[in-house]
């Protein structure tokens, strides 16, 4: 099993937690989401949990342009989608 790292993306922000394979604390970032900070985001995923998966709320929402970087780099990424979408998504 792999450590994972979870992105909760923000019109400005995104936040993120990396957690080891039995869910302890590998640490934690918070950051813009500017394709720098994204740069930034990757480095330190690379530095806390460089084998990790990374599970992503809303990555055909805010978390678009981080999810598709991730791609880009060969990263394996999941989606978590958001209550309003999938509310929507069943009207």
């Amino acid at each position: 099993m792999h450590a994972v790292i979870g992105v909760d993306p923000h019109k400005h922000v995104l936040s993120a937690i990396a957690l080891d394979a039995r869910g302890g604390h590998l640490g934690q970032w918070t950051g813009g989401t500017t394709h720098h900070a994204i740069r930034a985001l990757q480095a330190w995923a690379a530095q806390v949990a460089p084998e990790a998966v990374w599970a992503i709320e809303g990555s055909n929402f805010l978390g678009r342009r981080l999810t598709l970087a991730l791609v880009d780099a060969g990263v394996t990424c999941g989606s978590r989608g958001n209550s309003a979408s999938r509310a929507s998504a069943g009207r």
